[in-house]
């Protein structure tokens, strides 16, 4: 599941193994292109990896995502994707 893929993407990202969670987001937008978390890791993964421009798009699409989202989720998301994507040295 799309969801399963980005939790094991999470775990490997926690243990710097960046190819290795690459390879699991990757899987995961694959299987569910409106996963949110898979979204995120991947963008997340992207960034570490100094692919920063590749992980402004997994951020924006984690944001469009959010949008679709109820209000009180969506602020929550959008805050947080918003400031991964800030944060990218574009």
């Amino acid at each position: 599941s799309a969801f399963g893929h980005a939790t094991q993407a999470s775990a490997l990202f926690q243990k710097h193994d960046y190819q290795g969670a690459l390879a699991a987001a990757q899987q995961s937008v694959q299987t569910n292109r409106n996963s949110l978390q898979g979204q995120v890791i991947l963008g997340d993964t992207l960034a570490a990896l100094h692919r920063d421009r590749e992980a402004a798009a997994a951020y924006d699409q984690g944001l469009a995502i959010a949008a679709r989202m109820e209000p009180s989720a969506r602020a929550d998301w959008e805050w947080t994707v918003g400031n991964k994507r800030r944060s990218l040295h574009l």
